[in-house]
């Protein structure tokens, strides 16, 4: 998967287009290397993403996606809005 939609699905970032700014702005390694926002990232990769504003560290446990039917295994709807 590509490190600006990974930074965007794993929710490190908001908005696929802020992930782009950032990595152009050069604030992301991957590996202790400046990424490129179509870099591949892969389990086991260290992700560091160093903004004027925090220094955050990730470590990549997965990098797939789960379907629609997996998701809606991991919730429960409910009518209860008390």
């Amino acid at each position: 998967m590509r490190l600006d939609k990974f930074l965007k699905e794993s929710g490190i970032i908001k908005r696929r287009t802020l992930a782009q700014r950032i990595i152009q702005a050069g604030y992301v390694k991957i590996n202790g290397k400046l990424a490129k926002q179509s870099d591949p990232v892969k389990v086991d990769d260290m992700i560091e993403v160093d903004t004027p504003v925090a220094y955050t560290r990730y470590v990549v446990i997965n990098v797939e996606r789960p379907s629609k039917a997996e998701l809606q295994e991991r919730i429960k709807k409910t009518d209860d809005f008390s």
